[in-house]
């Protein structure tokens, strides 16, 4: 399919589905949102750091949005459970949202979120250099192991780099070598034949 059509088909296709968002989740989504509106308005207000965090990750996964995400939530359910637990309106919902504690509490824990991925990226990247190391230090102990059991023709690679197999011999340019596994002593069956 060549780009001009994919292109042309992107441009028919609605915004819902070039977002990713299932058009039922969607279409809840709005109604919940009407019949929810007081935390509706608080969460429109109280998310967009979260929001910010989407677009500003470049990761595959969106695990940074995620984390995020998740204290900022948070940050929104505190302020909410002040509405929840008494006067749920939207004149509630407003005086709660234009409290600048409030405001503090919600992008507060949003900016936690982003202190904790930035405290924790060095610990992560020493953490797989780490594990890199035991990696490597493990195949050179075992490329150790097999020198020693098969000795140096082990090392010995086709100059294609590649090996063909045909009834358990291996067979590249330069020898050939049988599995070990099988008996040696055994006559193949060609050489029966003839």
């Amino acid at each position: 399919m060549s780009t001009e059509q994919e292109t042309q088909e992107t441009k028919k296709r609605g915004l819902i589905q070039r977002l990713g968002i299932s058009p039922v989740a969607f279409v809840l989504s709005i109604i919940i949102s009407v019949v929810f509106l007081p935390t509706f308005i608080l969460l429109m207000g109280g998310m967009m750091p979260s929001m910010m965090a989407y677009v500003l990750d470049d990761t595959k996964k969106k695990s940074k949005a995620k984390a995020v995400s998740y204290l900022n939530l948070s940050g929104c359910f505190i302020v909410g459970m002040e509405f929840w637990t008494g006067d749920n309106s939207v004149d509630a919902a407003l005086e709660v949202f234009f409290q600048p504690v409030n405001w503090v509490i919600m992008y507060g824990m949003a900016m936690f979120g982003w202190v904790l991925i930035r405290s924790l990226d060095p610990f992560i990247m020493s953490y797989l250099r780490l594990n890199y190391q035991m990696q490597q230090h493990n195949l050179r102990k075992r490329r150790k192991f097999l020198l020693k059991e098969w000795g140096e023709p082990v090392t010995i690679v086709s100059p294609k780099g590649e090996f063909n197999y045909d009834n358990n011999v291996y067979l590249d340019d330069d020898e050939v070598s049988f599995d070990p596994d099988e008996e040696i002593d055994k006559i193949p069956s060609e050489e029966q034949s003839s």
